[in-house]
């Protein structure tokens, strides 16, 4: 999570995670959304012991992004920042229409 993302999108992982370690789980193991293999989440990670590692090569890796609610800016950019998004969708649908 950066500070970028919109916290209320986290809110219910969160809510969850929290349940689970209340529960005296020691963290959640969870399907990677970025390939295939596994995230470990760890509630602390002093009890956590490495049983193996190994170092791997990264030969491709890929990823696609869409656009999801609404855009949010600093106060002090907002003016200025808006014109430009306003000019972007603007060039965007004429090059639809062209």
């Amino acid at each position: 999570m950066s500070r970028a993302d919109d916290v209320a999108d986290y809110a219910p992982t969160q809510f969850l995670a929290e349940a689970f370690r209340n529960e005296g789980y020691d963290g959640i193991v969870y399907e990677s959304r970025m390939g295939n293999g596994k995230n470990v989440a760890l509630f602390d990670v002093d009890i956590a012991e490495v049983a193996s590692r190994q170092l791997q090569h990264v030969e491709k890796l890929s990823f696609a992004s869409r656009r999801v609610g609404t855009t949010v800016y600093v106060e002090k950019y907002k003016e200025q920042l808006a014109r430009l998004g306003e000019q972007e969708t603007q060039t965007q649908v004429s090059k639809v229409t062209d």
